[in-house]
Parts: C-alpha cells; sequence; structure tokens
C-alpha cells in the first residue's frame, strides 16, 4: 500500500512511503531477494489446527465409507405380460426387452431389478399379478397388451405405466391423447418389443 506523505509532490517517487515488500517502481508486492522466504504466518498460508484435525479425521474414516456405500441405486420396473410364459412371441419381446435396457447401461440384478409375472388371458390371475407387482414398490410398470394395462390401472394410480402391444388405446379410454396421455400411462407402440 502507497501511502504520499504530505507537503511533498506526488512526482515519480513523490515522497511516497512503500510497506514491507512493495517495490519501488510498482511491479508486483512481494520480496524481490529470493533468499528471502515469504512470511509463513499470513492468514491462509498455513493450515489451522482444527482443519488439520477435521481432513485426518476425514481421511482415516474414508475407507470404511467407501465400503459401506453402495455402487448404485436399484432400480425395479414390474413387467405384467397378458401372455402365457410358454408363448414364444412373447418371450422373444422380453428378451428383446432385456436386451435393449443392457445396451443402455441397465443389467438385470446389477442397477435394475426386473420382475415378470406372466398371467395369461386370465383375467383374476392379470388383477392378482397386477397387485402384487404394485405391493413390490416398482419405479414403473410396464405392460405387454391392453388387458395387463386395465389391471394395473385398476391396481395403482401412483405408479408410472408404460404400455405396448395395445391397439388403439385413445379409443379404449387407456389414454387422453397421444400427445397428452395422462399422468402415469405412456403408449410405446412396438417400439421397444423390435
Amino acid at each position: 500500500m502507497v501511502v504520499p506523505v504530505a507537503g511533498r509532490s506526488p512526482g515519480a517517487d513523490g515522497g511516497q512511503v512503500r510497506v514491507g515488500c512493495e517495490s519501488k517502481d510498482r511491479q508486483g508486492y512481494g520480496p524481490k531477494d529470493p533468499r528471502v522466504v515469504p512470511c509463513a504466518r499470513r492468514q491462509g498460508d498455513r493450515m489451522r489446527r482444527r482443519e488439520f484435525i477435521a481432513a485426518l479425521g476425514g481421511a482415516a474414516a474414508w475407507p470404511i465409507a467407501a465400503h459401506a456405500q453402495p455402487g448404485e441405486r436399484m432400480r425395479r420396473v414390474g413387467v405384467l405380460m397378458a401372455y402365457a410364459e410358454s408363448d414364444t412371441d412373447a418371450q422373444k419381446w422380453a428378451k428383446a426387452f432385456d436386451d435393449s435396457l443392457q445396451e443402455l447401461g441397465w443389467n438385470n440384478g446389477r442397477n435394475i431389478q426386473l420382475d415378470y409375472r406372466w398371467a395369461g388371458p386370465n383375467p383374476d390371475r392379470l388383477r392378482g399379478d397386477a397387485e402384487e407387482l404394485v405391493r413390490l414398490g416398482p419405479n414403473v410398470l410396464l405392460a405387454g397388451a391392453t388387458p395387463a394395462v386395465i389391471a394395473l390401472q385398476h391396481a395403482t394410480r401412483s405408479i408410472p405405466i408404460v404400455f405396448a402391444n395395445v391397439a388403439d388405446p385413445v379409443g379404449q379410454g387407456l389414454i387422453a391423447s397421444f400427445a397428452r396421455p395422462g399422468a402415469i400411462q405412456l403408449d410405446l407402440g412396438d417400439s421397444i418389443f423390435r
């Protein structure tokens, strides 16, 4: 900090008093002699004892905390198929769905849990399987075919339902429109099963 001295002209050197290590030509603040070590006691230059103890404690606890944390959060998808488990076309669709998820980085058992229920055309079994899937608490439900969508809509109003292989979902009253399918329903058509 340069302080002008009273009664002198502010010329080139103008009688200015310099503080500490400030150079005459104002080229920077700090010592110019490499043998002089900067003050080690300036604020911010040294680690305070509390910060050091906190850092040391954190470093000691880090391996324990790292060991206890899970790698990824497991997501759960409930899949209700209105087909028999022995239906070869339905098995191909399910495999295509699994393969598509794996291509996107979702591996069954590692970061996603797929819960399949194959109810077949039996409406009582569809309702029971839909209620069972909802009790499992999935993040999303996938319905294969119209009867599965209807069973899931009766079982929940809070879990999102994605469906495929449904003919005319607007005409059947499953969604309001394709532009705005509704709060929890989404029609994928046949795209996920290709």
